[in-house]
């Protein structure tokens, strides 16, 4: 991971305080600290990804405090989160391209899928009841074709049982 100059570090920080506060939030260290290692997360993360990831620098960060920072962040729309089965929930940030997943119940796969994938659906449940479903980063739970094929090939299979 590139190391950032004292210079770009201050210029990433002065721009996470202009974006808190362009959703109305305080500007606090706690929050650009974890906004700095949201947006160093490639992919989803928890609220533990993120403290693993600041907690050396800034032991005064608790977890409990990167799980109310979240959910703040959420609530303004900087973070979505998702439950993909992981037995916690995941984040990412609001500005990647909206999609959604499909988790595989037997081996646990995520597939992920443009949004458009949902958009039928979101037409129709508009249609007959109209409701306005608000799809931002679903998960949806199932079994993928892998997995469904591998369950064929057993039924197909002479039953051994006497």
């Amino acid at each position: 991971m590139e190391t950032l100059t004292d210079t770009r570090v201050s210029r990433a920080r002065s721009d996470y305080a202009a974006l808190l506060r362009s959703r109305g939030l305080r500007v606090t260290p706690q929050r650009i600290v974890i906004l700095d290692a949201i947006a160093g997360a490639h992919d989803h993360f928890s609220a533990e990804d993120i403290h693993s990831a600041i907690a050396d620098d800034n032991p005064g960060i608790n977890l409990s405090t990167v799980y109310r920072t979240l959910e703040t962040f959420e609530r303004h729309h900087l973070v979505r989160r998702t439950d993909l089965g992981l037995n916690r929930i995941v984040y990412h940030w609001s500005g990647r391209a909206p999609h959604h997943h499909l988790v595989c119940h037997a081996c646990g796969r995520i597939i992920e899928i443009d949004d458009d994938a949902l958009q039928a659906l979101t037409r129709e449940l508009e249609r007959r009841y109209g409701f306005h479903a608000d799809l931002q980063h679903q998960s949806v739970f199932g079994h993928c074709a892998n997995c469904l094929n591998h369950q064929e090939d057993e039924e197909r299979l002479p039953n051994d049982k006497p």
